[in-house]
């Protein structure tokens, strides 16, 4: 049995023990110390020096350790202490022999190892180091890591609903919705819908914390986002509600922007919401006594509309009113093969190559095509000849 093992069987797991014997704590310490789990076992060498004298025929010792040496057999590690001197010597003091003051050298003597072995060697570790690592990293990561096709883009948005303000009543929850253009997919499980728990504000400012967060994973395929127009963005679309002690829904704040998918890092927005208003005071009363809930037909309205074909958006003899902020928090992580050439450019310059190659797809899968069809059409003519 290994001494990990006695240890192990001298803990007394699921023993039986006496409730009346009282606690030791000496005891327990040196039961401890006695059974260490973990223990190195060192082969120790001395080198010493006798500074003795002889007191009528008899050799009496006063003997300094100069140097030690220890070896762990299992690691393979020689610990020297003190270390190997060149230039300064070490000082010791024998107070015995009237403080005479004794100065040593420890020289290491090997013969040194050969360029070329000692290359070998650092080069067989960088890859046993190289293969360990490759270990882990398969025993953590079980599946394979998926790569996004070429020429494609992979956007992760992480948003987190922070907080809000300055709004009229004190319970408060958002509803969210993202709407994607002509070339984008959500490729997640993630609802591009949702809604946050409801929050009541606090007497400092009507400020109420969410704290809600939504993940999503869009693709994104053959739009230069760096020349696009504005409909062709994703749009996240928020609706601030309120619902007071009866039960009654208002629509507190309508707020609108578009996803930063073009750059990748971490944004921050505080969006200013407002709400549809009428002069006629029906409409007032109906809010005040049964709510006003969703008091429109389409939420992308209040910003583009998905359906906008004409060039202009008329939004002439509207009514609204300023209401309260909603503070929203997004992180932006791309994924794409473009990202794995060593030599591609760091920051905006690499942002902007990347999506240049990406707008550049229908051109390479043209080209892609041409040759799929030349090599298809040389096996044919190949196997036209030997027939003949």
């Amino acid at each position: 049995m290994t001494y990990l093992d006695c240890a192990l069987n001298n803990l007394n797991i699921g023993g039986k023990t006496n409730v009346e014997d009282e606690y030791d704590f000496q005891k327990s310490i040196q039961k401890s110390y006695e059974n260490p789990l973990i223990k190195h076992e060192w082969n120790t060498m001395y080198i010493m020096a006798d500074f003795g004298e002889y007191f009528e025929d008899t050799w009496l010792k006063n003997e300094k350790v100069l140097c030690s040496l220890k070896f762990n057999e299992e690691s393979k590690v020689l610990k020297v202490y003190p270390d190997f001197s060149n230039t300064r010597p070490y000082v010791l003091k024998i107070q015995s022999m009237e403080g005479k003051v004794f100065r040593y050298f420890i020289e290491h003597c090997s013969n040194l190892m050969p360029e070329s072995i000692d290359s070998n060697q650092q080069t067989l570790i960088k890859k046993i180091r190289e293969h360990s690592r490759n270990c882990v990293m398969n025993s953590l990561i079980t599946e394979t890591f998926r790569l996004p096709p070429k020429n494609k883009l992979f956007v992760f948005v992480f948003l987190e609903i922070s907080a809000a303000k300055l709004f009229d009543y004190p319970d408060l929850f958002v509803e969210y919705s993202i709407h994607l253009p002509e070339g984008w997919s959500n490729c997640g499980e993630e609802a591009l819908s949702g809604r946050t728990q409801l929050c009541r504000s606090s007497n400092n400012g009507g400020l109420v914390h969410f704290g809600h967060c939504v993940e999503c994973f869009f693709e994104y395929n053959f739009i230069n986002l760096e020349n696009t127009e504005y409909s062709n963005k994703p749009y996240i679309y928020f609706e601030v509600l309120s619902k007071d002690s009866w039960d009654r829904y208002r629509t507190e704040g309508l707020c609108y922007t578009s996803l930063p998918i073009s750059h990748s890092g971490m944004f921050h927005y505080n969006l200013k919401c407002f709400r549809f208003t009428t002069e006629n005071p029906i409409s007032e009363m109906r809010r005040f006594f049964i709510g006003d809930c969703h008091n429109y037909l389409d939420v992308s309205w209040v910003g583009v509309p998905d359906n906008l074909k004409e060039n202009f958006l008329n939004k002439h003899d509207l009514s609204t009113t300023s209401t309260g902020e909603l503070n929203v928090k997004m992180n932006i992580v791309h994924q794409s093969q473009e990202f794995l050439d060593e030599n591609r450019l760091t920051g905006r310059k690499t942002k902007k190559i990347i999506f240049e190659q990406l707008s550049s797809s229908p051109l390479i899968k043209s080209v892609e095509q041409v040759i799929q069809e030349f090599k298809r059409a040389r096996r044919e003519l190949l196997e036209a000849r030997k027939n003949v």
